[in-house]
């Protein structure tokens, strides 16, 4: 069980990180040109492409959050349970939106290994550096 919650939180810190340096923070969520995307062989149907737009803004809403949160502790024991705390928001608001966790990360690499279908998905929105 233990194992488990581990790997779920690993998972989650991953996600969230590679999606944040994937694009920057956005003040609302991203508007897709084309619903039905297909580059190569990668393709996610509409409501996926749905589901993970909403998963998405929400992480990126519970990071900000819990990183505003994170500067005023004062130990490491305090960061822990915050930071434990935030990887469960993270893990409910995905599976709010329908997908599991191995769903989203699916659509995360997929944006990493194809900048195309990433500029699809997000527009012009400048990766983090």
């Amino acid at each position: 069980m233990t194992f488990k919650i581990h790997s779920i939180a690993t998972i989650c810190t991953v996600l969230l990180t590679t999606a944040t340096a994937i694009h920057a923070q956005e003040t609302s969520s991203p508007e897709v040109a084309n619903p039905s995307i297909a580059t190569e062989s990668v393709k996610i149907d509409p409501q996926t492409l749905e589901k993970f737009n909403q998963a998405h803004s929400a992480l990126l809403s519970i990071r900000q959050e819990f990183s505003q949160e994170l500067s005023t502790v004062t130990n490491q024991q305090e960061a822990e349970a915050i930071q434990m705390k935030a990887q469960e928001k993270m893990i409910e608001a995905v599976e709010e939106t329908g997908l599991s966790i191995e769903q989203y990360g699916e659509v995360i690499a997929m944006l990493q290994n194809n900048p195309e279908l990433s500029e699809h998905i997000f527009g012009n929105s400048r990766p983090v550096k």
